[in-house]
């Protein structure tokens, strides 16, 4: 997850994200579509709207119900290897060179059970 993030935050994962080598899937209700370049043509959307993204052999899910973070949800049963995990890793570095801020990963979205953070603007000490 990385938050705080703006609407325009918002626009340049969405640009950014098509430019990785990892296979996106835009799906509404259910139904691939083309995906956005402006998160405004989703966020009041009442429909199912919903980003697949997959880098290596992870599957994450980006939804668009909150424009204040960019949430990517997994199954945590992915990680049974260290190369899975690996593809998170990678994933959450690019998220937080994309974005000058750390990533976090929450066990099920709750901001006090932070798992793990990765920072990539961070100076080592």
């Amino acid at each position: 997850m990385i938050e705080p993030v703006s609407e325009r935050d918002w626009n340049v994962f969405l640009s950014s994200i098509v430019d990785t080598e990892w296979p996106i899937r835009f799906e509404r209700n259910g139904h691939v579509s083309r995906l956005p370049s402006v998160v405004s043509a989703v966020k009041d959307e009442e429909n199912s709207v919903v980003l697949r993204i997959a880098p290596g052999n992870l599957d994450c899910n980006c939804v668009f119900n909150q424009i204040d973070e960019i949430a990517l949800s997994f199954d945590p049963a992915d990680f049974r290897s260290p190369e899975r995990f690996s593809e998170l890793e990678r994933l959450m570095l690019w998220l937080s060179r994309l974005f000058g801020k750390a990533a976090s990963v929450y066990l099920n979205s709750w901001r006090e059970h932070v798992l793990f953070e990765l920072d990539m603007t961070a100076t080592p000490q």
